[in-house]
């Protein structure tokens, strides 16, 4: 098997990284930056490749303006101190994406209005290699494949085209109905009432009888309007997405000068003691 490309949902680490320490190094706020470059190593490491790209949101969202209630679910207001610390941790996101990343080697890709998850999705139905996408969002699972597979960073196990299968008994393509008609709460988009995601898999199978209060809520004008309603929310590529071209070199090497000078700049003095250092060289092809 070839050494797959790692195509990374860098918002999905961050905000991992957000929640899981709060660092700080001469009153600075470190911890998004050390924990998501810490995170990326052991990924690399895991999956035995450094073959890796990073996606992020952007900050406007054209979904929003289709569907203004589009995660709406995820701005309330908040308390000045949870606003300060969100603003301290979307500072590292930049940090990361505009500085961090670029100064190793890495190359990032953002598109005003679009998410990660559709220029991943442009960019994995535009190329064609061995993909694995690093993501906890399962409405990626619509763009498995024999070449795609999903690397879950919540649970850290990969998701294949057959557990996919073998779990939902459909195709990765009908994933985009099962959405548009059981909704998506971490999206606020709201589905057919009291219809979750194995009815709808059932629906799909043929497997629902048609005697059911689902199946005619399904049938329905109302379901039929919503499904339609929804169906372009939750497809990837939103339409319009940009196609990036992939550059693959012949070798991936990142810098080791500059990644010792932003771990002396940002205190990350554990990633410069000689063992773990000796692992990033070796998982990343640092020089």
């Amino acid at each position: 098997m070839k050494t797959p490309i790692l195509l990374v949902d860098a918002n999905a680490i961050a905000h991992q990284a957000k929640h899981a320490m709060e660092l700080n190094y001469e009153g600075m706020q470190t911890g998004v930056m050390f924990g998501f470059l810490r995170q990326i190593i052991k990924i690399s490491n895991e999956l035995n490749t450094n073959k890796i790209f990073f996606f992020w949101d952007s900050s406007k969202s054209n979904r929003r303006i289709m569907f203004p209630e589009y995660k709406a679910n995820r701005r309330k207001d908040k308390v000045p101190t949870e606003k300060f610390f969100d603003d301290q941790c979307y500072k590292q996101f930049n940090l990361l994406k505009h500085s961090l990343l670029p100064d190793l080697g890495f190359k990032c890709f953002q598109a005003e209005g679009f998410e990660a998850d559709d220029i991943i999705a442009s960019t994995v139905q535009n190329h064609k290699f061995d993909f694995i996408i690093v993501s906890g969002d399962t409405d990626l699972y619509q763009l498995l494949s024999d070449s795609v597979s999903l690397y879950k960073s919540n649970n850290k196990t990969i998701y294949s085209i057959n557990d996919f299968k073998n779990e939902y008994n459909i195709t990765p393509a009908q994933w985009i109905q099962v959405k548009a008609i059981a909704g998506c709460t971490t999206d606020n988009i709201p589905g057919l009432p009291n219809i979750g995601e194995i009815t709808a898999c059932k629906y799909l199978r043929g497997e629902l009888n048609y005697k059911t209060e689902a199946y005619k809520k399904i049938k329905s004008s109302f379901g039929k309007s919503t499904i339609e309603k929804n169906l372009p929310l939750v497809r990837l590529p939103l339409e319009g997405t940009p196609v990036f071209p992939l550059a693959i070199p012949k070798e991936f090497k990142y810098s080791l000068t500059n990644f010792i000078r932003i771990c002396d700049k940002y205190g990350f003095n554990s990633m410069l003691e000689r063992g773990y250092l000796d692992k990033c060289k070796k998982t990343l092809n640092l020089r």
